[in-house]
């Protein structure tokens, strides 16, 4: 039997009086109007082996691999159109690939981020970005400051943790709304600011971290 290569094969087994099987191929090529016919004699086996169970029975295979069988009436434009079904299949183009957008990693070095002017809104519109805004000349900033920076190394691939000095960029902490040092916010999804309130111990800075991560 022939392979189908570069279009379909319509195969019809059946039995005569003069004995078992034959296989009637109609290869279709590129278009349903060229065609060739082609008869072959196929043993009995043939058809045991591709489990034919009445005459004539007309299968669809592509490269080898039986595709499907077809079971309406036997009419030329029933026929024709069921094989333009595969034509039109095989011609049509595969759709393009999906492009994934590559997952935003926060932290990646356990760092504290410095924000200022030219970086602050690109920052925080993206999400997940802890921030202290503070004074250096303030006593309970001086004190916050090293459980900010383990706080920072923590949050690791996880948060982004980040501080502005209001000193040096005073005019983007008035624009914060800043009112005191220090002073944390949260920037979730599309920037949405939230102010933190809570305990400045580093355990219960993660109890809040821990919360807004969650999905």
């Amino acid at each position: 039997m022939e392979e189908a290569g570069g279009g379909h094969i319509q195969n019809s087994e059946f039995a005569t009086e003069n004995g078992p099987g034959k296989l009637c191929c109609t290869r279709w090529y590129g278009s349903p109007v060229s065609r060739t016919h082609r008869f072959l004699t196929v043993p009995q086996d043939k058809c045991q082996e591709l489990e034919v169970t009445g005459w004539p029975q007309f299968n669809i295979y592509k490269n080898g691999e039986f595709v499907d069988t077809y079971k309406k009436a036997r009419e030329p434009e029933l026929i024709k159109e069921y094989l333009d079904k595969y034509l039109v299949a095989e011609t049509r183009p595969p759709p393009p690939p999906v492009t994934k957008t590559p997952t935003r990693i926060l932290n990646p070095e356990g760092k504290l981020l410095e924000l200022d002017e030219r970086n602050f809104s690109s920052e925080t519109k993206q999400g997940g970005v802890f921030v202290k805004f503070f004074a250096p000349w303030c006593g309970h900033c001086k004190k916050l400051a090293p459980t900010w920076i383990k706080l920072a190394e923590q949050m690791r691939n996880q948060l982004t943790v980040a501080e502005v000095n209001c000193d040096e960029h005073n005019a983007l902490c008035r624009a914060e709304d800043v009112q005191g040092y220090p002073m944390l916010f949260y920037y979730g999804d599309d920037g949405v600011k939230t102010e933190y309130t809570g305990g400045r111990k580093l355990k219960q800075l993660q109890t809040f971290v821990e919360k807004v991560l969650k999905p």
